[in-house]
């Protein structure tokens, strides 16, 4: 091998591990998505990676959890997705479901019981 091509093949090794350096780097971004809030006797999260709902009630007050979700990058109510139902306090429910990669979910909770619907908050991840 001549001077020449050994500096050409150092060149094109340099050049495939800067090109994969940023692969790499490129695929930090798309991290597992995942948000979790409190609210007054309730937790709820969201986990991208298996699109993973958690809910837990954590009062004993008759009011059961649920997550209303609807995807705000196409428009589709998913309706009623995951609550504690009829379960006593303290209880956990985890809900798996297929969402579509990369959109961006708006997730609804209420409590539910006693004849009323209370609306505790919303928020936003990425499945």
């Amino acid at each position: 091998m001549t001077k020449g091509e050994r500096v050409r093949t150092r060149g094109v090794v340099s050049v495939a591990a800067a090109i994969g350096a940023l692969g790499l780097l490129a695929g930090a971004g798309t991290a597992e998505a995942s948000s979790s809030h409190t609210y007054s006797g309730s937790k709820v999260s969201f986990t991208g990676s298996g699109d993973t709902i958690t809910v837990k009630d954590t009062r004993g007050d008759g009011y059961g959890v649920w997550v209303f979700v609807d995807d705000q990058t196409n428009g589709k109510n998913y309706a009623l997705q995951c609550g504690s139902g009829t379960h006593k306090a303290p209880a956990t429910v985890r809900c798996v479901r297929n969402y579509p990669e990369g959109h961006k979910m708006r997730f609804v909770t209420y409590l539910r019981g006693k004849g009323k619907e209370i609306s505790q908050g919303q928020f936003t991840a990425r499945a």
